[in-house]
């Protein structure tokens, strides 16, 4: 389960939120914006929200001109039964998957680097924040990646090996945040392909949803929870927004059962990168649909060749 998440999680804390009429006055030593109303913060830290606010936190409110539309069941599946084999036949992946190539195909891409980039703006479109972020990873495997962060910070995991560093010193301080951190980037990375994973995640009925005067499929999909947790304990979730005459998917949404906050993020400007297509613009925006956080790809390389060490942690 995801809790926290450094970068995107400081990031959306500082995007004005609901048209707020805050206006940057100058940059900290760390980077981040002063705002003519920020009151009594430790400087350098985003903002952020309790534990016990979230956990009573009332259900968002619904994003403008939206509408959901549950359909009169056509198969075993949209009767209400989770798919247990997301490439299956009755699976509402299987035409995803045929839009923007297979997991197979995304798996061929081996090592890969994308390089990120990450732009905050206020309530006039000025630009408040500019960031870039590396992020190589091995397609082969669904966990092995590597962030390169601004203050030469780097995170790193194979597995549930973990590691991060500062400076080329090990950080073990840092190795939950880290942790969080890899595991959302790496799952975004490889979206939509990583809910193919049958033992991570559970493909739910699929519905239609409007949004504005476009109508869109929308597939839900919930995180397999571990052996050891409470029947009722919620999980991170996740909806998949698709074009349903292309297939194409134009948005995704994460819901973390931490935090029961939700992020969209809008995919757009897909390009072919071997056999797999893959949206190099997203904006990620709040519960109402408010854009939040640029976020491009600004350089995508395949087929490199990681050793897996790479990956590993240092030895200490």
């Amino acid at each position: 389960m995801i809790t926290t998440v450094g970068i995107l999680a400081g990031l959306l804390a500082l995007a004005p939120q609901g048209g707020g009429q805050q206006r940057a006055i100058g940059v900290d030593e760390n980077g981040w914006p002063i705002f003519e109303s920020t009151e009594s913060a430790k400087p350098g830290t985003p903002p952020v929200t309790s534990s016990a606010e979230t956990a009573n936190k009332p259900p968002p409110a619904a994003p403008r001109g939206e509408s959901v539309t549950l359909e009169k069941p056509t198969t075993e599946l949209a009767r209400g039964r989770a798919n247990d084999n997301p490439l299956g036949l009755d699976s509402p992946l299987r035409d995803v998957f045929r839009r923007v190539g297979q997991p197979a195909d995304l798996q061929d891409l081996g090592g890969v680097i994308a390089w990120y980039q990450f732009i905050v703006r206020d309530h006039r479109g000025g630009e408040l924040i500019n960031r870039e972020v590396t992020h190589e990873a091995d397609m082969r495997f669904p966990d092995r990646d590597r962030l390169l962060l601004p203050g030469r910070k780097i995170y790193g995991r194979d597995g549930r090996a973990v590691y991060a560093e500062l400076h080329r010193l090990p950080m073990p301080s840092y190795e939950e945040e880290a942790a969080e951190e890899l595991e959302l980037f790496g799952l975004l990375l490889r979206a939509p392909w990583s809910f193919a994973d049958d033992g991570r995640f559970r493909i739910q009925p699929q519905s239609h949803i409007t949004v504005g005067n476009q109508r869109l499929l929308r597939i839900e999909v919930e995180r397999v929870p571990p052996e050891n947790a409470k029947a009722d304990a919620p999980q991170d979730r996740f909806e998949i927004l698709c074009d349903p005459h292309s297939m194409d998917p134009v948005e995704i949404r994460y819901t973390l059962a931490s935090t029961r906050a939700t992020r969209r993020i809008q995919l757009t400007q897909y390009q072919r990168v071997g056999g797999v297509r893959i949206p190099m613009r997203r904006v990620v925006t709040d519960e109402l649909g408010n854009p939040s956080l640029e976020w491009s790809i600004l350089r995508f390389d395949s087929k490199q060749q990681f050793p897996r060490s790479q990956f590993r942690p240092v030895t200490r």
